[in-house]
């Protein structure tokens, strides 16, 4: 993920069978809009155990434009495991990561908009 070093992170952990989740999709995609040239980039990680084809058919059906990559249940047990993971109750759930890689804050269950937008404009604000 070098490709994404030196940006803010938003990462949002997910799935398609989880309606908490589906509702934050369009909420990410339109921050990904306003803030992509900004350094910011959105990242999914889709915890389904289903079949890859029916996540490929929800990202299309739902025109999400950041990428989305798929996790696991070893995954959240690895998380779980860390300090990210303290208290972790499922998903959804939201990583920020400041530009240094270092964990700014983590929203739990869905979230407001004007929430993630307060915590990227303290991101931008700060100094590298």
């Amino acid at each position: 993920m070098n490709e994404f070093r030196g940006q803010i992170l938003v990462i949002n952990f997910w799935a398609t069978w989880c309606p908490p989740c589906v509702d934050d999709v369009p909420k990410l995609s339109n921050l990904y809009t306003r803030y992509r040239n900004k350094g910011i980039q959105v990242i999914g990680i889709a915890l389904d155990k289903d079949s890859l084809d029916l996540l490929d058919q929800f990202v299309k059906r739902n025109a999400i434009n950041y990428p989305i990559f798929v996790g696991n249940e070893k995954l959240l047990v690895s998380l779980s495991a860390k300090s990210v993971g303290k208290n972790l109750k499922g998903v959804p759930f939201t990583l920020f990561l400041d530009k240094k890689g270092q964990i700014y804050k983590r929203f739990d269950g869905s979230f407001d908009l004007e929430q993630l937008e307060e915590s990227l404009q303290t991101l931008l604000n700060q100094k590298n």
